[in-house]
């Protein structure tokens, strides 16, 4: 579930340069001949579907029962990578989360979704804010010798 377009319409730069850098990442891996990530996953070729999340609550719903119920020609994806944005995320392990699928997402970042209870099958690649904006603070305060700072 990554996000391509908006549920505008306007084109989603930042989505797609993230569904872009996933596809690389996957063809590495699944080249077994290039040497480079040869021995990751040597004995799996991961397969790849793709819908577009719109960064919408709504649509992340929709697109992980549909990659249950019918990707991979009706077998179900095994693992769900996405959304971008917390809120879909959030929307979207509902239904992940009552099918025991493991979502991954590569940018939510809310601290609400470290809930374990409340999203018992999502994880992620980035640090919470809480803990980012704490590590922010140390830095601009201990590292450069800032004391007042705006956003």
């Amino acid at each position: 579930l990554f996000p391509a377009f908006r549920t505008t319409g306007a084109y989603d730069k930042g989505g797609h340069n993230r569904l872009v850098g996933a596809v690389m990442a996957l063809n590495e891996i699944n080249d077994k001949t290039d040497g480079l990530a040869d021995t990751l996953l040597p004995n799996t070729q991961l397969q790849f579907e793709f819908l577009d999340s719109k960064r919408s609550s709504s649509v992340a719903v929709s697109g992980a029962t549909a990659h249950i119920d019918e990707s991979f020609g009706g077998s179900g994806a095994d693992v769900i990578v996405g959304p971008a944005s917390s809120g879909p995320s959030m929307s979207a392990n509902l239904v992940l989360g009552t099918q025991n699928i493991p979502q991954m997402s590569y940018s939510a970042s809310s601290p609400d979704l470290s809930d374990s209870g409340a999203y018992p099958t999502f994880f992620r690649t980035c640090a919470s804010d809480a803990f980012q904006g704490k590590a922010l603070a140390q830095f601009l305060k201990e590292d450069l010798g800032y004391d007042k700072v705006c956003a």
